[in-house]
């Protein structure tokens, strides 16, 4: 378990980290609210998730994890609405978006082939 909680956390800072600067998020403050706003909320839903899928099973798992996911994108819209874009909630909401959405997806895939 505490594997698969350093791997999820590392994989999601340096995909989510890239997508920033893709984003133009490039100076060093902008990049640690990105990588604070993870260290929160991925060991959460990687627990949680892991312990859905133990006991629950995978008929409940796509249900719980998008409502995971969903709760994570609300957290870290108000950590980059408070830190980074001060003026703009719609700006928040889209960078946590498209980069959960990255960092999501590069994990089906990790975990897709095997890694």
């Amino acid at each position: 378990m505490i594997k698969t909680l350093i791997v999820s956390l590392a994989l999601t800072l340096v995909v989510e980290c890239i997508g920033a600067m893709i984003l133009k998020i490039r100076e060093k403050n902008g990049l640690k609210v990105v990588a604070l706003a993870n260290v929160i909320t991925n060991p959460v839903v990687v627990f949680s998730s892991t312990l859905v899928w133990h006991f629950l099973g995978p008929e409940v798992y796509a249900v719980v994890i998008t409502a995971f996911e969903v709760v994570a994108i609300i957290v870290e819209t108000g950590i980059y609405k408070k830190y980074l874009f001060k003026d703009s909630l719609g700006q928040a909401l889209k960078i946590s978006l498209i980069l959960n959405f990255c960092s999501y997806f590069a994990g089906e895939i990790i975990n897709t082939i095997g890694f």
